[in-house]
């Protein structure tokens, strides 16, 4: 119902803002409330909490379908700001619950889990079968480009905030 909105009269972002529509803010209004239906539908398969018998068993669930946690939520309040930025308090308890859900329903028990993998003798050796590690970085991707010709250049940009679910959108 939320999605049909989106591309109505009163939702349409294709349609400038003007005194009688706001589009902008409804637009992400819908958009928040189908993150939050999408992260508690998320949240409902996962209710039993997280099993996995490998930190390999782990990481692979997060690539294939937990990173949709961290996602829905980014998604969320990128929408949530638009319209409280018009509407302070047009969301608030559905953001309680939203934050309830991502930080008791996924980030602590998930965190949990890969911290019991960490301490298990993860941290010491430091190796997941097909992942490249980070530290290897240079000579697998930048200095095997470099090695081309003298007029080649890389730019890479290092941030912690950029994170999984940015790059797989």
């Amino acid at each position: 119902m939320a999605s049909r909105r989106m591309d109505g009269y009163w939702a349409n972002p294709r349609w400038p803002d003007n005194d009688d529509a706001n589009r902008s803010v409804w637009h992400a209004y819908y958009r928040s409330l189908i993150a939050a239906s999408e992260l508690f539908e998320l949240r409902m398969r996962y209710s039993g909490g997280f099993s996995f018998a490998s930190a390999e068993a782990c990481y692979s669930a997060y690539t294939q379908e937990l990173y949709r946690f961290d996602q829905l939520y980014r998604i969320y309040h990128e929408a949530a700001d638009v319209v409280y930025a018009r509407s302070p308090d047009a969301l608030s308890p559905l953001t309680s619950r939203v934050e309830q859900d991502y930080l008791t329903g996924f980030l602590q028990p998930f965190a949990q889990k890969w911290g019991s993998f960490l301490d298990g003798g993860l941290l010491q050796q430091w190796r997941l079968p097909g992942v490249s590690n980070q530290q290897n970085f240079y000579a697998e991707q930048v200095d095997r480009y470099l090695k081309g010709g003298e007029d080649r250049r890389v730019f890479v940009v290092i941030s912690d905030a950029l994170r999984y679910e940015v790059a797989q959108e």
